[in-house]
Parts: structure tokens; sequence; C-alpha cells
């Protein structure tokens, strides 16, 4: 199976960070995103399959003469129900994994660019130029810590790379843009199960012929956990309690393996202790997709 692991989901819109979000009424209703000067950016639609990862469309940002290490896209976690609201008060430092899907077309002369995960520390990752419509978008991650106790929410930016100034013209383009925090490693038990439900209604007439009206999809999970220390079981408990959007990975080397979830128990999913041991505990977690399965929002 690979990496599984689950985290909070941070951003507006229930975690949404996908550019169909608020989309139709222009840029400036897109809750914390921020562009720099000196660059136009306007959404790409479907009519290029290529720029866009799983929703209907991205955002392309079309930069000119630029001086390097300034901010071109950026989004803040600092609203009122982002990382504060979300991180586990229990621990004092938390883990912050930003995952994106981004591609980058630069002029000869323009160098590399950057994408950063402002936590503390800062982190970077170098993203490198291709061709827009002959490649696909690029899958980046990165993971930093924040503190609790610390002045500075998380937030991602794309920036040119320092000392590379933008001399002419470059495109970059941004689909699903996703942050977690507060990730745990998960070891299901072998009974682990996923599968896909279908929304539907079911009517036989009185013949006996029957007929099925199937509107979408989504993906259902039931995840045995056996040996979780306490620290674990409480996180768990406090994201069903409040029904916070979760980021589940299923696979760190496989960019379709993500996909945005939500505990469904009818009741607290951790809550038996593992005999002989008084501090390990055990229960079944039960997750739905919060849309057909991808990405979109």
């Amino acid at each position: 199976m690979g990496q599984l692991t689950l985290g909070c989901l941070l951003g507006q819109y229930g975690g949404a960070q996908s550019f169909d979000v608020e989309s139709r009424g222009g840029l400036t209703e897109v809750r914390s995103w921020e562009k720099g000067g000196q660059c136009s950016w306007y959404f790409a639609g479907t009519g290029t399959p290529h720029f866009v990862h799983s929703s209907a469309q991205s955002l392309r940002i079309d930069v000119f003469s630029r001086e390097a290490n300034t901010t071109l896209l950026s989004y803040g976690y600092n609203q009122a129900d982002d990382a504060r609201a979300r991180w586990f008060p229990e621990v004092d430092t938390h883990p912050v994994q930003a995952v994106a899907w981004v591609l980058v077309h630069p002029a000869t002369s323009s160098g590399d660019f950057r994408a950063q995960l402002i936590a503390s520390p800062n982190v970077s990752l170098v993203l490198p130029g291709l061709t827009l419509g002959v490649n696909p978008l690029q899958f980046v991650r990165m993971e930093s810590a924040v503190f609790s106790d610390s002045a500075t929410a998380p937030r991602v930016t794309i920036r040119p790379s320092v000392g590379k100034d933008i001399s002419s013209q470059a495109s970059i383009l941004a689909d699903d843009v996703l942050t977690a925090v507060d990730a745990i490693r998960l070891y299901p038990e072998w009974s682990f199960e996923a599968r896909s439900e279908l929304i539907r209604s079911r009517h036989r007439t009185r013949a006996g012929a029957q007929h099925d009206l199937i509107w979408s999809k989504y993906l259902a999970y039931s995840m045995p956990l056996r040996f979780l220390p306490g620290s674990e079981a409480e996180l768990l408990n406090w994201w069903w309690e409040r029904g916070f959007p979760l980021l589940l990975t299923l696979d760190s080397s496989d960019s379709e393996g993500l996909h945005v979830v939500r505990i469904v128990n009818e009741t607290q999913p951790i809550g038996r202790r593992v005999r002989p041991y008084p501090d390990l505990w055990e229960g079944t977690l039960r997750l739905e997709s919060t849309d057909a399965g991808g990405l979109a929002f």
C-alpha cells in the first residue's frame, strides 16, 4: 500500500484550494490568495486538459519583468478557521505538509522558480521549467513545522529563485494546492477496505422492472487500527468530534493517492484498550471522500 498518513486540511471553504472555488466571482473573491504586482492571472479551463490536475480549471499567471525572490502567488493560513483553529491543542509543535500540482514555463533567460512553505523554519523547493500544453502538471511536496506560540501562520508561496531575475515573460500554472497540519502515519490491519459507493436511487415497477438513477460516486474506507499511542487516539477522536476535512495519503509516490475525506463514524472511533497494554488503543476509522474521489472541490 505504501505510506498511509492522515492530516487535518487547512484553507478556506472547508479546506478547498482548487481554483474552481468561487471562480465565477473573480480572483479577488478567492479568500487568502494573493498575487504579486507586474503579472496577470486568469483561469485556464477544460479546453487544455494538460493544464489541470483534477478540477475543471487551473490558475495561470503570466509574469513579466520581475526581480528575484519576490512573491508571485501566495496563500496565508491566517483566517479564523485555518491553522490556529485546527492544529491539535495537546501538542506544541505541529508538522505542516503542503502539496501542489504546478507547471512552470520560464523564458530562456528567466532561470528557476521555487515554491516555499513559510512556517518555522522556511522550506523551499525548486520548480523546473517545462512546456505548456505538452507536460502534465508536476506534483510537488514540502514539509515543515510550526509552533503553537509562534506568531507566524503557515504560508505557501511561489517566487523566482534567489539570484534569478525575470527579464522577459514566464508563465506558471497551478491547480490543486493542499496543506495539512498534524499529519500522522497509520498502520491499518490487513482487513483495511477501500471501495467506491454510488449515489443513486433505485426503483422497481409493479411489473418487476428495475430503474437506477446514478448521480455520482465517492470513496469509502474502513480502517481497523491497533496499538495506537494515547496521543494519536486523542487526535483522531478530536478530528472526528469536530468534523474537520482531512487529507488522506494512500501512497506518497502517487499523486492520485491523495484524497480529501472526513471521519463518518456514528460513535467515537478509538476507545478500546489493547490487552494487556494500559496505554495502547484500538478502533476502526470509517472515512468517506468529500467528492467523487478526485481532488476537485
